[in-house]
């Protein structure tokens, strides 16, 4: 099971995902940004896609980025982050996911 913030448009739904037997989403499917939008809504966090390791996705990802954005999206973090404390073990992970959620928005 990979978490729904690591898993991208294109992967594909390994199992189908269902609801009191109601199929939500086949298995098979390339996944859409809707399709990921509509998991969240019904409270899904992690999905079943087919092949995947969560570093090697993760890793892909960040390789897509082009280097001006990723520098762009590092700066718009360290402003949201800049008044948490550096000490604190939640600000590395607070960091990742604000950093993952500004890329999200890139559009290729």
């Amino acid at each position: 099971m990979i978490p729904l913030d690591k898993v991208h448009e294109g992967a594909v739904l390994e199992k189908d995902i269902a609801d009191n037997g109601q199929i939500l989403i086949k298995a098979g499917m390339k996944l859409t940004e809707r399709h990921l939008k509509l998991c969240l809504s019904w409270g899904i966090t992690e999905l079943p896609i087919k092949g995947a390791d969560p570093n090697q996705l993760e890793q892909d990802f960040l390789a897509s980025i082009p280097p001006e954005f990723m520098k762009e999206a590092e700066e718009k973090r360290d402003q949201k982050i800049k008044l948490l404390d550096p000490s604190h073990p939640s600000t590395p992970i607070l960091s990742q996911i604000y950093l993952f959620k500004i890329l999200k928005g890139y559009q290729k």
